[in-house]
């Protein structure tokens, strides 16, 4: 036996191609990254634009949803019970016409 039945086979690969998949790879990352940001500028632009076009800010429309359902919040407790038990929204329209209609006699 020889030496050279016990190696191992050599990887062998051209390292210009390499080099060159390597730098491909970079710019096109770079690219990738410059295109992502311009992008995410004019959506920001956008987005700026439309805001400024509304009539109310998106905070002042926040504020005022808010304190609607804090009045809301505040009053639900001082209803009358009697609306509260009231299921005739669970029926069919024509039987609570009926239903009303019956319980005036």
């Amino acid at each position: 036996m020889t030496g050279n039945e016990n190696q191992r086979p050599v990887l062998a690969f051209s390292r210009t191609l390499t080099r060159g998949s390597a730098g491909l790879m970079g710019a096109g990352t770079l690219l990738f990254l410059v295109g992502t940001t311009l992008g995410a500028a004019a959506l920001l632009g956008a987005g700026r634009r439309y805001i400024r076009q509304l009539d109310e800010h998106p905070i002042q429309l926040a504020r005022r949803g808010w304190e609607q359902l804090k009045g809301v919040m505040f009053l639900a407790p001082a209803r009358d019970l009697r609306d509260l038990r009231d299921t005739s929204w669970r029926m069919d329209p024509r039987e609570r016409i009926g239903a009303h209609a019956g319980s005036d006699t």
